[in-house]
């Protein structure tokens, strides 16, 4: 087992729980109580949820909450069957998993919790006789869970649901939803597509374009309640291994930046998918099978930072220096910075911008090749460094201590300090 995955997955001895094969004949579920079923919570690397007790042996998949943490719904195989349970808390203590009634007659399958925490937004291969299906033949529903009970399930309707395969819905607060298809048309096996909720209808789904969708698989899309991300899975290659999780922010203008690879901090050699944020914005909860069977983890969201905070670097930054624009580094700096120059004695002085962009013009010295390394990245709040490390021509190393903050909510580099 690699160093990452020693790091990343140690959890499979010393459970303090029996195992679970399956909630139908379970008599030992122990007796839970607090927030998030009674579990310590994790720190920036991820962890298996609730050991024992919701990861098993058995595999699992989607999971959800409901807005005030009084339910947890997850999704387990049994004999390759999806069965799909939920858990409620009371004044004292958690209830033992049960079957949620429309589990089998509706062959639910993947799903997600809106951000109202009470309507399940879910796929189903239950026919609609007056769509159809084409293979697989997937359509969207939701189904809502009240004071007395379970709503009757309803299938969301044309134009989203088509003949195709539709799944993984989720949607955000003013009900748009992204989803994935495999509908005719698109730029490969399967794509992202997002439709508006407007005058209390669905608009028809736009695809969300080839800087995201690849000729691969683009699936298991979660967006933020407010829109302000995304996150999805793909199989494109570069990744770390079979499909892996990738992040883009919304920017000021609308726009979606670049996705950006979640990084091995959450990917592995294996599979990762089925992201989940809990509703109070705290947990990242996604799947792996790096242990064989598929395991729901759990991560501090504050992960999300860190990763943003790499990809202003990558793109504003170091994007900068390769092209040698560095007007593009000017943008992102507040006017008035200043840039501290390390001297040979250890003190500082302030230079501009245009002097200490010279240590990386071709013309003094010249260079051919110029690789870089992020190092460390600390986040406190709204400020954070990243250390960098540049290697020039595969020889002369500088190394970069840059200061950010985050700005109408986009990261800023406010101070670049050369050593």
């Amino acid at each position: 087992m690699s160093v990452k995955q020693n790091r990343f997955f140690i959890l499979a001895s010393g459970l303090l729980f029996v195992v679970i094969c399956g909630f139908h004949n379970q008599t030992d579920v122990p007796v839970l109580k607090g927030p998030y079923l009674g579990q310590k919570v994790p720190g920036l690397t991820p962890e298996l949820f609730a050991p024992g007790i919701i990861t098993t042996k058995k595999s699992e998949g989607c999971s959800g909450w409901g807005n005030r943490m009084e339910f947890f719904i997850f999704q387990r195989w049994i004999d390759g069957k999806s069965n799909t349970y939920i858990m409620e808390n009371t004044a004292e203590t958690w209830k033992e998993p049960e079957l949620v009634p429309f589990s089998d007659s509706y062959q639910l399958g993947d799903f997600t919790i809106a951000p109202d925490g009470k309507t399940i937004v879910f796929a189903s291969r239950l026919l609609i006789e007056e769509i159809g299906s084409e293979g697989e033949g997937a359509n969207i529903w939701t189904v809502e869970k009240t004071e007395n009970g379970w709503t009757e399930p309803e299938q969301i309707g044309r134009p989203v649901n088509t003949k195709y395969h539709d799944s993984y819905p989720c949607l955000a607060a003013n009900r748009n939803l992204y989803f994935f298809g495999r509908k005719p048309g698109g730029f490969g096996k399967s794509d992202i597509y997002m439709a508006v909720w407007s005058d209390g209808r669905y608009e028809e789904p736009v695809n969300f374009g080839e800087r995201f969708n690849t000729e691969h698989h683009e699936w298991d899309t979660y967006i933020a309640p407010d829109e302000s991300y995304m996150i999805y899975c793909s199989t494109m290659p570069g990744g770390l291994g079979e499909d892996d999780l990738y992040i883009t922010f919304r920017q000021q203008d609308g726009s979606w930046c670049d996705p950006t690879h979640m990084g091995a901090e959450i990917n592995s050699a294996g599979s990762e998918n089925r992201p989940y944020v809990s509703p109070d914005g705290k947990y990242f909860f996604f799947t792996s099978d790096i242990r064989g069977n598929r395991d729901i983890f759990w991560v501090d969201a504050r992960i999300f930072d860190e990763i943003e905070v790499r990809y202003a670097v990558k793109s504003l930054y170091i994007e900068g220096l390769k092209i040698r624009d560095f007007n593009l580094i000017r943008e992102i700096c507040i006017p008035e910075t200043r840039l501290n120059s390390v001297r040979s004695d250890g003190t500082l002085s302030a230079t501009s911008l245009d002097r200490w962009s010279k240590r990386f013009d071709p013309d003094r010295p010249p260079f051919q090749k110029l690789e870089y390394e992020i190092l460390k990245i600390d986040v406190e709040g709204t400020a954070a460094q990243v250390k960098i490390k540049f290697t020039v021509d595969d020889e002369r190393v500088v190394h970069d201590y840059l200061n950010l903050l985050k700005i109408e909510d986009r990261w800023r580099i406010v101070n670049i300090i050369d050593n």
